[in-house]
């Protein structure tokens, strides 16, 4: 019995994948969120970050 659930679970799982129901309900969660916190629901500014990591050269021959 525990089988047949895990598998019907999965087979929606895959459905809302494929169709992007997730995507769309966080979209509408965040949605919301933003209207309850007074934004606009879009974002108007995106922020990107990065850090410089050293690494070692292997192709130096030394």
């Amino acid at each position: 019995m525990r089988q047949r659930g895990r598998q019907t679970a999965y087979w929606y799982f895959v459905r809302w994948q494929e169709q992007r129901v997730t995507l769309r309900m966080l979209d509408a969660l965040r949605w919301q969120v933003r209207q309850v916190q007074g934004r606009d629901a879009e974002p108007s500014a995106g922020i990107l970050d990065s850090q410089g990591v050293q690494g070692r050269d292997y192709g130096s021959g030394s």
